[in-house]
């Protein structure tokens, strides 16, 4: 009974007793071990103890993800070891001699194999393991051959494992061991970061799995388990894509066409299977969905967009969330037509948080409405300015877009890459001890704030983040290589100075500093000793701190405090269905450099007129001509008068919802003309109320005005 062994536990805890040993003084004498531990597991936690002191819980537990993998000791110290990019201080390693009754534990088995191989006779003096399996009234038993026993008479028993601890060893007297660096060295290790990635992943397929089925064959209810084929099948097209991905990374592309990518798999049988599962009102609205389902959307990439975005949606945001997901897509199913009649009765109602800010004061008040228990994913979050009569989305949208322009502001949190996009700027870790430092940080948390809110949202975030940003924001490892497409011209300075012979390396005068200093005038110094001249003896060494610096230790305060904060809405591990290359596009949206949207034959089709034009209207084609002549940042500020946020959705114009809509504002009284009047938008709507203006010219010139001096302020019109 579980009140017992509670009583036995306590008991045992408090008769504890205290070794002798040096750095073993804190250990009990008792400790509960689970039964499928394999040897090397208790190895570590014996060494572990001996370098952190005792833990909360006195239970060692097994993953249970493992406890229908036989154990695989091998597997689980390789899940249980620390990413190879982080940098790990290891103290002075004891070794230990785990023993029962004076024999040393194979480190391939379990503690309940060997338990067994001695508590059974046979017929050479022992007997082998057996398989563990079910009978039919469900129990475990071990099957031995032509005899099944239950195991209950060996698990009520007390069994004594001794765990002997040599003298530590000195890694400093041992040059051949490997130290983890702080960033991996090349794209090999990330690969076999990623392969350790899928592996994960499918042992969480195979895990969910196994947890709902009724005995050892997986069967469950036979209707929403994967055969064990299949997930085996899921591992090899992970690994695969992965493999490609590293290939295409390194390679020229164009030798590379049968290298398989993501876009190359097709699953639609299982993208079937899983939206059936999720089509059920009454499974989401219980939340007795699979949890299957969510693993295999971590695990295959290759699925569909929508597929993994209802995954998504039906169990990280509330019910009522996933509800109205559920109707959507339903609703767009049976009608393709994207303008349906409003009129149809939602499932479920989110409720919506009205919160007045003041635009002189955005940080403060940033801060504050978008921490709990102000956001939650409970409530849609809508934004009104005081001082002012807007309110819906377009306030909203204005308010992250303009967080989005503070995130952005000096001295930078966020710097651009060649490719525009946008990666964290790399600090003195003494930083944070200044004013200036602090303000950064906090702007790393409203970072993660506003990224986690803006997502449960469905919100757009004006913020055009680099790929690498999110793997590194996950923990995955980044190459050195990465600083070739982070910070170009660094990466080419380095790469000179090994072309470099002895006697120029050593006119240059460099020293163990960063070559160039921070935003804030800090040298940033990469060794204890900052002033110690760089040769060709130590020149590997000083490339290697500096680009461990720039992608790795000058920013881990942001990359803490982003995850802290996002951790504070939402689990940052729903973000992992999605690929880093699509991540950035759940946020920003569709990028301003896609031409393709904004041609004359892309925004007349998504631009609708009424209410006095048509599509042949003179207005409304000079608007369109005008609107697909403009450059990026034109196009950010006409983006922002008219929806609020200075980004589109996937799609471009033809994602927006309601579509944008152009109608004619009423002609004024004599002597005025339309030509003298700015046009007016209802950013809630996408409502245009555009003048009838009397020739392209004017109506550039007016449009252009209320694009520049119409911003930060929504009134009555």
């Amino acid at each position: 009974p579980a009140s017992s062994t509670e009583a036995c536990r306590t008991g045992r805890r408090q008769r504890a007793a205290t070794s002798p040993r040096g750095g073993m003084d804190c250990v009990p004498s008792f400790l509960f071990v689970d039964p499928l531990t394999p040897p090397s597991a208790l190895e570590q936690y014996a060494v572990e103890r001996t370098r952190h002191g005792p833990r909360r819980s006195e239970m060692l537990r097994f993953p249970s993800d493992m406890r229908h993998m036989g154990g695989d000791a091998e597997m689980f110290e390789r899940l249980r070891r620390p990413a190879p990019w982080q940098q790990v201080d290891r103290p002075p390693t004891a070794s230990v001699a785990v023993e029962y009754k004076g024999e040393k534990l194979a480190a391939g088995g379990t503690i309940l194999q060997a338990v067994l191989r001695d508590s059974r006779p046979s017929g050479d003096g022992g007997m082998g393991a057996g398989d563990l399996c079910y009978d039919e009234h469900g129990r475990l038993v071990v099957d031995s051959g032509d005899d099944k026993h239950s195991l209950e008479s060996v698990l009520v028993a007390t069994h004594t494992i001794t765990c002997t601890l040599s003298d530590p060893v000195n890694e400093q007297d041992h040059p051949e061991v490997d130290r983890p660096e702080v960033l991996v060295s090349d794209e090999m290790d990330c690969l076999l970061d990623a392969l350790d990635r899928v592996h994960r992943n499918t042992m969480d397929v195979h895990r969910s799995l196994m947890d709902r089925s009724s005995g050892p064959d997986g069967g469950g209810d036979g209707q929403d388990c994967l055969p064990r084929d299949d997930i085996a099948a899921l591992a090899l097209l992970g690994a695969l894509i992965e493999i490609g991905r590293y290939f295409r990374s390194r390679y020229d592309r164009s030798r590379l066409e049968q290298i398989p990518v993501v876009e190359d798999v097709s699953c639609q049988h299982l993208a079937t299977k899983i939206l059936r599962q999720l089509s059920d009102p009454v499974a989401v609205a219980a939340q007795t969905v699979p949890p299957w389902i969510r693993a295999v959307a971590r695990a295959c990439p290759y699925l569909p967009r929508e597929v993994r975005h209802a995954c998504q949606c039906q169990g990280e945001y509330g019910v009522p969330r996933a509800l109205q997901h559920l109707q959507k897509r339903l609703l767009s199913q049976a009608c393709p037509d994207s303008r349906r009649k409003e009129s149809d009765a939602p499932l479920a109602l989110t409720a919506r948080q009205k919160v007045r800010v003041n635009r002189h004061r955005l940080h403060e008040c940033a801060l504050r409405v978008l921490s709990p228990p102000i956001a939650n994913r409970d409530t849609i979050l809508e934004i009104e300015f005081m001082g002012e009569v807007g309110t819906g989305s377009g306030p909203t949208l204005e308010f992250y877009s303009l967080v989005a322009d503070h995130i952005r502001s000096d001295p930078p949190l966020l710097r651009p890459c060649t490719d525009g996009r946008l990666f964290f700027q790399a600090y003195d870790p003494s930083f944070a001890s200044w004013p200036s430092g602090r303000e950064l940080l906090s702007r790393g948390t409203l970072l993660g704030l506003t990224m986690a809110k803006c997502l449960i949202d469905g919100r757009l975030l004006d913020l055009d983040l680099h790929p690498m940003l999110f793997q590194a924001i996950w923990g995955y490892a980044l190459p050195q290589s990465a600083l070739r497409e982070l910070d170009p011209q660094l990466h080419e300075s380095l790469c000179k100075l090994r072309d470099l012979d002895d006697a120029t390396l050593a006119g240059l005068g460099l020293t163990f500093t960063h070559p160039s200093p921070d935003p804030l005038g800090g040298n940033v110094a990469l060794d204890a000793d900052p002033d110690r001249a760089v040769d060709a003896s130590c020149l590997e060494e000083y490339i290697g701190l500096v680009v461990a610096f720039t992608l790795s230790s000058g920013i881990e305060p942001f990359l803490r405090a982003v995850r802290e904060a996002f951790e504070a809405l939402t689990p940052l591990s729903g973000l992992e269905i999605w690929t880093a290359d699509e991540a950035p596009g759940l946020f920003a949206g569709t990028s301003l450099n896609q031409d393709h949207l904004w041609t004359t034959e892309a925004l007349s089709t998504a631009f609708h007129a009424a209410h006095g034009y048509t599509t042949s209207s003179p207005q409304f084609r000079h608007l369109v001509k005008l609107a697909s002549e403009l450059g990026q940042e034109e196009r950010r500020a006409f983006l922002k008068f008219l929806t609020g946020s200075a980004t589109l959705p996937e799609g471009g114009f033809e994602g927006l919802r309601p579509p944008l809509t152009v109608v004619r504002k009423e002609r004024p009284s004599p002597p005025l003309t339309p030509d003298d009047f700015l046009p007016s938008v209802m950013t809630c709507a996408h409502y245009l109320k555009l003048p009838e203006y009397s020739s392209f010219e004017a109506l550039e010139k007016q449009v252009k005005l209320a694009m520049s001096d119409g911003q930060s302020g929504f009134l009555l019109s």
